[in-house]
């Protein structure tokens, strides 16, 4: 069913070869026992409960003895075709490289939520499509960037430690050359009480670079802004000023050419952006209907 990952994962698969788990052998045998390789949806164990939606995917904790809560994202497609194409997958590929990809990021010491297991599961053997779910460790007294700015006051001292971790996250992500594809403050968490520290999230499709160029940070930046404006945080809640407090955050010496830069792409593709999701939201309705 599935090509076995490049990690230090065991593997287990079910009688009927429907079910395959990679999973951290501290946890392995508690998830064979509680249920992980029947064929049925992770929310349905006994162990499990639903936690509502996380991005495009839905979101499901799993309390096993003696572990903090697991959180199991469902992976599912982006874009105008998203809705259309769901968490519909012809194969495991894009599961093994997140595994993958959030183990290279425990090994350069950037801060993530740590990788329990990845599940893949077929509805029978005959099926071509595949749904894919993704485990990580829960991070406690934390909330994602998206609320932090939208709860403290600009100018405040604590937004200030919330935008200078949130660099500092960004730029360790781009030394260990990976290219996140959908960075969004809601892929951002920062602790609850200090802000001092940042995690990064919803690492589905990201890849890693031998070499991350300065287009690919650039495009990150942008990225990263534009969602401000997705969500209705800019301009209002988030100001310029704040923009070019985080670039100057992640590195000083060339934060003005990156602003440009950066100022730039954003200029010309924000319109097109604004296109892309009026029709998402039609394209929602349609299908809700």
């Amino acid at each position: 069913m599935a090509e076995r990952p490049n990690t230090n994962l065991s593997r287990f698969r079910s009688d009927d070869g429907c079910v395959e788990l990679y999973a951290r052998e501290d946890v392995a045998r508690s998830l064979v026992e509680a249920g992980a390789l029947r064929n049925v949806a992770l929310a349905e164990l006994e162990v499990a409960h639903d936690r509502g939606r996380m991005g495009r995917g839905s979101l499901v904790q799993i309390d096993l003895p003696g572990r903090v809560p697991l959180l199991v994202k469902t992976l599912r497609h982006g874009g105008i075709l998203g809705p259309v194409l769901g968490a519909h997958y012809l194969g495991s590929r894009r599961l093994l490289r997140a595994i993958e990809l959030i183990l290279h990021l425990e090994r350069h010491a950037v801060a993530t939520a740590k990788m329990v297991f990845g599940r893949v599961r077929r509805s029978s053997r005959l099926s071509a499509c595949v749904h894919l779910e993704l485990c990580t460790e829960q991070i406690g007294e934390a909330v994602d960037l998206l609320q932090a700015l939208r709860n403290e006051e600009p100018g405040s001292r604590r937004r200030r430690r919330s935008i200078a971790a949130c660099a500092s996250l960004v730029r360790a992500l781009h030394q260990a050359g990976v290219f996140h594809v959908d960075l969004h403050p809601r892929n951002i968490l920062v602790e609850r009480n200090s802000l001092d520290r940042a995690w990064i999230l919803d690492l589905d499709g990201s890849r890693v670079v031998a070499d991350l160029e300065p287009r690919s940070v650039i495009e990150n930046f942008e990225r990263l802004f534009r969602s401000l404006v997705k969500e209705g945080l800019f301009p209002g809640k988030v100001s310029r000023a704040e923009m070019g407090r985080f670039l100057q955050a992640y590195e000083a010496q060339e934060w003005r050419a990156r602003w440009r830069a950066t100022a730039r792409r954003f200029a010309l593709r924000v319109p097109f952006h604004r296109l892309a999701w009026w029709a998402g939201r039609a394209l929602n309705r349609v299908l809700d209907r």
